[in-house]
């Protein structure tokens, strides 16, 4: 369960603070730096990724999600409510050998492009393509990881090669 952080104790005029509600004060605030929130999952499926437009990668494998931030095999991350803050966010996707494609990731926030990456593919190698990124999100935020390519090719998901996540770097107060 995810600890609170404490404002800090009133340093009024004649209010003298005790030992014992000072370092309550700073553990509690301890305990709730030390909490880890985020969310880690991959693409199992091998999908095709399309040309001509964005195309949603599902996320259908955990590897952890502390807040209930993924639906199990959605597309997309949701904020939980009183998880506003500034988040790392990611994506890693590696694409089948194929065609010569140019190759692009999206981090989308409530359907709108925030990060962009992309690399050009080479004929019959696999490719991989990374975007990553530190954005400020509201509880309720949906964050999409899509992708686009110029040839149809299928997502690699061998050894974990294909993923998304995101962490809490810093909570709103």
């Amino acid at each position: 369960m995810a600890n609170t952080f404490v404002s800090p104790t009133s340093r009024s005029t004649g209010n003298v603070i005790s030992a014992d509600i000072w370092n309550a004060d700073v553990k509690a605030n301890e305990d709730e730096l030390a909490d880890f929130h985020g969310v880690l999952v991959f693409n199992t499926a091998g999908t095709n990724i399309l040309t001509g437009a964005d195309r949603a990668v599902p996320l259908d494998a955990e590897e952890y999600d502390t807040d209930a931030f993924h639906g199990g095999t959605d597309e997309f991350f949701t904020v939980p409510a009183g998880m506003g803050g500034y988040y790392h966010i990611y994506a890693n996707l590696t694409w089948n050998a194929g065609a010569d494609a140019n190759h692009q990731v999206f981090i989308k926030v409530n359907n709108a492009h925030k990060l962009q990456g992309s690399n050009p593919g080479v004929a019959g190698q696999v490719s991989a393509c990374a975007v990553s990124g530190v954005l400020h999100l509201a509880a309720g935020d949906h964050v999409d990881i899509e992708a686009n390519t110029d040839v149809s090719r299928t997502l690699y998901t061998t050894d974990g090669a294909t993923f998304a996540g995101m962490y809490l770097v810093n909570r709103d107060g």
